[in-house]
């Protein structure tokens, strides 16, 4: 007899859009807001780089305080 189990995957959605602009030198401090799926989530960078100085812990919160400016592009 053969048995089929479906695995439903929830959606997980960030819903942070924007972040807010840092100043280099500056205390920086910013939250990612995520919907959908079970909570608590867990944030990584898993592309790109954050500003040299900046941290994003895994409740989803990035600090610091920048170290080089420019523009950083991260997934």
């Amino acid at each position: 007899k053969q048995v089929t189990v479906t695995i439903l995957v929830p959606t997980i959605a960030i819903s942070t859009s924007t972040l807010p602009t840092a100043m280099q030198g500056e205390p920086y401090q910013a939250s990612l807001v995520a919907t959908g799926g079970t909570p608590p989530y867990t944030f990584t960078v898993a592309e790109g780089n954050l500003p040299p100085g900046v941290s994003l812990g895994s409740g989803g919160v990035f600090s610091g305080a920048p170290s080089v400016s420019g523009s950083y592009s991260f997934a």
